[in-house]
């Protein structure tokens, strides 16, 4: 036997907050009436009629999706693609860092250089002037990120070749040089 579905129970009416304490029931339905009216409208189809419906004023925070790196890496494709071989020529950085997005998305600019990083940028930057695209402004902030990474990363390698093939020179007496010699290691 089947059992009936509970009714819903209609939530109570909110009361409006922006009316005074104590309001009659003309006000508040004057209140009510002037937010219909004041609400903005817009024309929708529906079928083959068109309807006036209300319009939502509050609306959530805009959504911005970034674009992936496969839609970055095609569209700085068809912009290299576009320009002519001698344009070309001069954009071999940025033909680098296509090739490492291609090869392994971003992790694959912490392959290349802080300079190859740098002229490139200034390339992307070229090219996002001549037509800007959030795709083009992303890669130009990526490449910004990944020169200054790949400069800390040459920095701290140059540092740690310097410490490698660092002499230790101090001054001894003859007995403590014999006793040197004779430990072991």
């Amino acid at each position: 036997m089947c059992t009936p579905l509970p009714r819903r129970v209609k939530a109570p009416a909110s009361e409006d907050r922006r009316l005074p304490k104590g309001a009659t029931g003309w006000e508040k339905a004057l209140r009510r009436l002037r937010g219909l009216f004041a609400r903005p409208l817009r024309l929708q189809r529906r079928g083959v009629d068109f309807q006036f419906v209300l319009v939502e004023r509050r609306r959530g925070p805009s959504r911005f999706d970034p674009p992936t790196v496969a839609t970055l890496r095609e569209e700085l494709r068809l912009r290299l693609l576009a320009l002519d071989e001698q344009q070309m020529a001069g954009m071999r950085h940025l033909a680098r860092v296509h090739d490492a997005l291609k090869r392994s998305g971003f992790a694959g600019l912490d392959n290349l250089s802080a300079r190859v990083l740098d002229k490139a940028r200034a390339q992307a930057e070229l090219l996002s002037s001549l037509e800007p695209t959030p795709a083009m402004s992303m890669l130009v902030d990526k490449l910004a990120l990944a020169r200054v990474a790949a400069e800390v990363r040459e920095e701290r390698r140059a540092q740690a070749e310097r410490e490698s093939t660092a002499v230790e020179v101090r001054e001894t007496s003859f007995d403590e040089f014999v006793q040197s010699d004779r430990l072991p290691g």
